[in-house]
């Protein structure tokens, strides 16, 4: 008994997504990701991933010094 074309399954195409720095879009299970309470943020490459976390630190306000620090605590 042959089987008819439909019953064969259909490729699909991978889920894409796009890098947060670069914009370039590339398969989600191949993506670097990071991920947080309420996002996830795709990366094309550990290049990309370095330079938003570059970014990152520059937005991050330091820890208080000892001098900083309020009396009390």
């Amino acid at each position: 008994m042959s089987e008819a074309i439909t019953d064969k399954p259909v490729p699909t195409e991978p889920e894409l997504v796009q890098c947060e720095i670069c914009l370039t879009e590339v398969p989600g299970s191949v993506a670097t990701t990071v991920e947080g309470p309420d996002y996830v943020h795709h990366f094309c490459g550990i290049d990309c991933l370095a330079r938003w976390r570059e970014g990152a630190e520059k937005l991050t306000p330091p820890p208080p010094t000892q001098d900083e620090t309020p009396s009390g605590y």
